[in-house]
């Protein structure tokens, strides 16, 4: 049996709502960027911080700002919605390259 991993694992979108909230400082303002209501943020971070056990946002009524604990999960949630995103480039490249390369240069 192993001790301190969550019998699950966070969801992207509890992942997404954590970084939207951390980098707007409050569920309001990241529920308007995102389109979502602020409840089913609330809902999404509440959830990730129940599935941790530990508080990672700490609410004031000055705004919203990451605690310890979510400082350091931030970093992984934040690799973890890119890596996603990875995944779906990563299915959609060709064989060949393409694009356009911009080269700048300062002398």
């Amino acid at each position: 049996m192993t001790h301190g991993k969550p019998a699950q694992n966070p969801t992207l979108a509890q992942l997404r709502a954590l970084i939207a909230v951390a980098e707007a400082g409050g569920f309001g303002e990241a529920a308007a960027e995102l389109g979502v209501s602020q409840s089913s943020l609330s809902e999404a971070v509440g959830k990730l911080e129940d599935l941790l056990s530990r508080p990672l946002l700490r609410r004031t009524p000055s705004g919203t700002t990451p605690t310890p604990a979510g400082e350091r999960v931030l970093g992984h949630a934040r690799a973890a919605v890119q890596a996603a995103g990875d995944v779906l480039l990563a299915a959609q490249e060709s064989d060949s390259l393409s694009g356009t390369l911009k080269i700048a240069s300062y002398s």
